[in-house]
């Protein structure tokens, strides 16, 4: 398992616990918030989009006070260590939110019931990939405690760019509204992702101006939606450097 990207050392975040647990018969999943200025948006999605974790979730007290500090996991505040599967990132304005699913055979499905509408802490020991599903698994798990799968498209990484050919619409799998791919094609002249890219080289700091309809509110979704592409579809630096829609560029 890769160790969490904080180089080797534990990511701990102060984090809002959702006011539902949604319980199934296999498992069970908690909502979580945590403030923008607490997780930067690159390594929200590079720990949480399409990810297992070895996780641990602690309830601090309703003082407020952190109970990493101040206690003892005998003091009784709540805690739960386990593999969690977590699935979509959100980026909003202020906050970035994501659902753990925890099975219940590492995790006591009603301890976790404690969890709903608290504060406390998360703290993440080593990510990985979620592994693909078997081909023989036609049935796809819908039970509302099943974590969004934000990388529906991923793949191993050969070596060939496999993303820049992807339509634009293929954003829309990480949480980008769809309502505004036409814009986005209308502002890249292109309806791929690498037309985005040359976009984005061109006017490095400028890339999401003059896009139809696209607010404050909704370029984070933006950013979001193209770094988890991106993780799941790895850039080659030839496709980073040259694209194949630009004059000159090698077949």
């Amino acid at each position: 398992m890769t160790t969490a990207t904080a180089k080797e050392k534990p990511l701990d975040l102060q984090v809002d616990f959702s006011p539902k647990i949604a319980t199934g018969d296999v498992s069970s999943s908690v909502g979580i918030k945590v403030s923008r200025n607490r997780l930067p948006d690159k390594v929200a999605v590079q720990n949480f989009c399409s990810k297992r974790i070895d996780a641990r979730i602690r309830l601090s007290p309703a003082n407020g006070e952190d109970a990493r500090q101040m206690h003892d996991p005998e003091d009784g505040y709540a805690e739960l260590e386990g593999h969690a599967d977590s699935g979509r990132v959100s980026i909003g304005p202020s906050d970035i939110t994501f659902r753990l699913k925890f099975s219940h055979d590492e995790i006591d499905k009603h301890v976790l019931a404690d969890f709903a509408k608290g504060s406390g802490t998360l703290t993440v020991r080593g990510v990985e990939d979620i592994p693909e599903p078997d081909d023989d698994e036609d049935d796809e798990d819908t039970s509302e405690d099943a974590a969004p799968v934000a990388g529906r498209h991923k793949r191993a990484f050969t070596g060939k760019d496999e993303g820049i050919g992807l339509p634009m619409k293929a954003l829309c799998d990480y949480g980008f509204p769809e309502k505004f791919v036409e814009a986005l094609i209308d502002a890249c002249d292109g309806d791929t992702i690498g037309h985005l890219e040359i976009r984005q080289r061109d006017m490095p700091s400028t890339w999401m101006k003059d896009i139809e309809g696209l607010g404050g509110k909704s370029q984070p979704k933006l950013v979001n939606a193209y770094d988890a592409l991106r993780h799941a579809y790895p850039q080659t630096q030839k496709g980073a450097d040259t694209l194949p829609f630009e004059k000159g560029a090698e077949s």
